[in-house]
């Protein structure tokens, strides 16, 4: 493991267009907040290892030579092996032990504190590390949740939703250009939509909590995994189909929760005040993307994100002519992106089958 060269973004030339990656806290796309030109040898940090962000403590395989912000360290394999799908496995199981190194964390104790850390891998009959099943395993679970989008897709390609446009070139998603005219863009305090308060927990100690196992979320202070540390076998104390986010970490801990969970300390929630019938999974998802931006870069471990602050935080939202929230425009928008996202996924799979298939005649 390595401290990186750490330099601010203002050192950089962002550009969409660049070569390499600019590696910092977040825990969204891969780590990355962006792409930047060429900067020097001296700071360029080699790829194909694994990067980390102390504060979100999350780990990232970094597959390109890239470029890194502050709090961030390297970990580089000792054996030759070592390739995007073995790093996928290691990164997995690191991330499971995140809790543990925020915890007690000291940023000059972080680096002896993860050597140190032991972790269960397979091995073989002369016990050295199994590389192939690790590689299997990835592999086969990639086809395990592309195969339901390749499902998902088709459905998608059959479904009418009154008109969904993608605009390629503006990126932005209309349900149709006529309505496009009566949405207009207002400013909402997000207290006046919701009550912020913290969500019901169990009076419990961790080993106490985990101890059953069972399929009901427990939703708490992570910044990964939405939220969710485990599935444990007791009552939700909360409903579904509502919005938490942690006051102990960063606008990346904002998270729409689908089904009944556990709640847990510091961990509140949002229960709409105004038009209380209308918010579904897609506003409320559309919802989240808002508060997020809104929120981004503002809190972290020393600045926390109380719910006072929360409630009086301003949104951008669409309204309608008679200047209501416009639903069904932000779950229209929410239905084309996840449509894209699938085709996305899919041409990407199509490429890589393409590409292996182009290698074996070759070689």
């Amino acid at each position: 493991m390595s401290s990186n060269p750490q330099l601010n973004k203002n050192s950089f030339v962002f550009n969409k267009n660049a070569e390499y990656p600019y590696f910092t806290r977040t825990v969204y796309n891969n780590g990355i907040l962006g792409y930047v030109e060429y900067l020097d040898e001296k700071h360029k940090i080699k790829g194909n290892s694994i990067a980390v962000g102390l504060i979100a403590m999350q780990f990232f395989y970094m597959e390109k030579d890239f470029y890194a912000g502050q709090f961030t360290k390297t970990i580089y394999p000792k054996f030759k092996e070592f390739n995007k799908n073995i790093a996928l496995f290691f990164t997995s199981i690191f991330n499971a032990n995140k809790e543990i190194y925020l915890k007690n964390f000291v940023v000059r104790d972080f680096e002896k504190d993860f050597l140190t850390t032991k972790i269960s891998i397979p091995i073989t009959s002369n016990k050295k590390p199994n590389f192939a099943l690790m590689e299997t395993f990835i592999k086969n679970l990639e086809k395990s949740h592309i195969k339901p989008l390749i499902s998902y897709y088709k459905t998608l390609k059959t479904t009418s939703w009154g008109g969904v446009i993608f605009d390629y070139n503006k990126y932005k998603i209309f349900n149709d250009l006529k309505t496009l005219d009566f949405i207009t863009w207002r400013e909402f305090r997000i207290g006046d939509l919701f009550e912020i308060k913290p969500t019901k927990a169990y009076k419990m100690t961790n080993s106490i909590l985990f101890l059953t196992k069972g399929n009901v979320p427990v939703v708490t202070n992570s910044s990964f995994n939405n939220g969710v540390s485990g599935y444990v076998a007791l009552e939700p104390t909360e409903k579904g189909n509502m919005i938490t986010y942690s006051d102990t970490t960063t606008s990346e801990g904002i998270f729409y929760q689908p089904r009944d969970f556990v709640g847990y300390s510091h961990v509140q929630g949002l229960y709409p005040i105004k038009y209380k019938s209308k918010w579904s999974n897609l506003s409320l998802l559309y919802f989240v993307a808002t508060f997020r931006k809104t929120a981004h870069g503002r809190f972290d471990y020393g600045n926390k994100f109380n719910r006072n602050i929360a409630k009086d935080l301003k949104v951008t939202l669409p309204t309608d002519s008679k200047g209501n929230l416009a639903f069904e425009f932000m779950e229209n928008t929410i239905k084309a992106l996840k449509k894209e996202a699938a085709k996305n996924v899919i041409l990407y799979n199509d490429a890589k089958i393409k590409a292996t298939k182009k290698y074996i005649k070759t070689h």
